[in-house]
């Protein structure tokens, strides 16, 4: 009986494959205190690009966002006292001038006279007070209250101290370094006023 020598083919070597990069980061985890010198030498040299090395602190230069606010104390000291003046002056016989001169009806003639006296009332004065001391003289009746809101309100475009919002826009103006003609301001406010108080106080005369 005759042995045959049967060629074996060589064992075949399986290469153990290196750990992933996430399997090297939970390992190095696992320590918590090494630093990025041990992270170099731990990491092979083919995943130490994906280290996410210190930098320099960056130093930004900040800016407030919101810039400085001043306040118009002037003005609102100036507004406050005239509201003063006008409900000391209401209880001492103004009410009673008033209301001789703004009248009682609600006709088309009555209503004109009420938005006319209060649009006058405000560029002398200011649309505040003006509405203030007119307020109690043509409240009984919503078309006469309703027209004296309309003549404080469309009207005070004659003078610059008419109305708070006419004078917080000057003052931005002259801070702003831009000249604001008062005449001509007078004038062309003269004109969009008595059209704007007269086509509102129409349209509501005819409601």
């Amino acid at each position: 009986m005759s042995i045959r020598q049967v060629d074996l083919p060589p064992p075949i070597v399986r290469r153990k494959n290196p750990p992933s990069l996430a399997r090297q980061f939970f390992r190095i985890l696992a320590g918590r205190n090494r630093t990025q010198a041990e992270l170099v030498a731990v990491i092979p040299a083919r995943n130490q690009k994906f280290l996410v090395r210190p930098r320099a602190p960056t130093v930004v230069a900040t800016q407030p966002l919101l810039r400085e606010v001043k306040v118009p104390w002037l003005i609102v000291l100036g507004v406050s006292a005239l509201f003063i003046a006008v409900d000391l002056a209401l209880g001492h016989g103004l009410r009673e001038l008033l209301a001789g001169w703004v009248g009682t009806g609600t006709g088309t003639s009555d209503l004109l006279r009420v938005s006319a006296f209060g649009a006058g009332t405000a560029n002398v004065a200011d649309n505040l007070p003006a509405y203030l001391a007119l307020e109690s003289v043509t409240d009984n009746d919503p078309h006469r209250l309703m027209a004296l809101l309309i003549g404080v309100n469309a009207g005070p475009l004659v003078t610059i101290w008419a109305s708070l919002a006419t004078i917080l826009w000057r003052e931005r103006c002259r801070r702003a370094g831009i000249a604001i003609s008062l005449w001509r301001f007078a004038w062309q406010g003269a004109v969009c006023a008595t059209a704007a108080t007269l086509a509102a106080t129409l349209a509501l005369a005819l409601t």
